[in-house]
């Protein structure tokens, strides 16, 4: 309901079209449905790229990415080009491939790896 609120009042400005919006939880919750009880689950989030001008960024993609690639992600969406530091990945790069990965820590670490070829 924030969302929607915020949504119906934000649209109304000018910037609205012109504006990514980026939505993402900070952390997983307990769950109760069985296809999130697992070391992925755990700590599986939604992360949300909205951009109302921009018919070209629609979709859904199950492809692993983290927070860590918010920043080099949203850069490239804006077309900067300038040298930057970041140890994610541009997801809508078609150019960086397709060996998208997720690393967590939690009293040990564990290392998600989607490898997608050709």
């Amino acid at each position: 309901m924030a969302l929607r609120k915020f949504f119906n009042r934000a649209k109304k400005q000018p910037w609205f079209n012109n504006t990514l919006f980026i939505i993402s939880a900070d952390h997983a919750t307990a769950t109760y449905h069985k296809e999130y009880q697992n070391a992925w689950g755990e700590y599986a989030i939604p992360i949300l790229l909205y951009a109302p001008g921009d018919s070209t960024l629609k979709g859904i993609s199950n492809e692993i990415i983290q927070q860590i690639d918010i920043m080099p992600t949203t850069l490239g969406y804006l077309k900067y080009n300038k040298p930057f530091l970041a140890y994610g990945n541009n997801v809508l790069d078609s150019a960086q491939g397709k060996n998208l990965f997720a690393f967590q820590y939690s009293g040990g670490y564990r290392w998600f790896q989607e490898i997608i070829c050709c």
